[in-house]
């Protein structure tokens, strides 16, 4: 899942280097809140609610928690970037570790700086 978001982050930002969704904001707040409301619901999910649902459906329903929150609270701080919803779920439904956040927020940082440093040089995909 996590692959899959920076995939899907780096082909907005060098593809669509002068929209808005590819900004330094979008892409490192996006990520910020994708990851803080993954963790707190991840955390949520540590609640023994197995007398009253199945393990797989508290999983289901965190997941889906997690994006549409994420997604609302992006829309509202102005930092909409769908990828990083993704990213919410991804630590929703897996294992992960202190490590897994400081790579990741690392790991957009460094795509951010790149497409910054290559602006000059490339150009929208599509051009509308």
């Amino acid at each position: 899942m996590i692959i899959a978001s920076f995939g899907a982050s780096a082909f907005l930002a060098f593809a669509f280097p002068n929209k808005r969704r590819s900004t330094p904001r979008c892409l490192i707040g996006g990520y910020f809140i994708g990851i803080t409301v993954g963790c707190i619901v991840h955390y949520l999910t540590e609640i023994p609610l197995e007398q009253y649902l199945a393990l797989k459906m508290v999983h289901v329903v965190a997941g889906a928690l997690a994006v549409t929150l994420s997604m609302f609270i992006m829309s509202v701080t102005n930092t909409e970037h769908p990828p990083a919803a993704s990213i919410a779920l991804g630590f929703v439904i897996n294992d992960w570790k202190w490590q897994t956040i400081v790579l990741v927020m690392i790991g957009i940082s460094l795509i951010c700086i790149i497409k910054e440093m290559l602006k000059p040089h490339i150009i929208d995909l599509f051009q509308e």
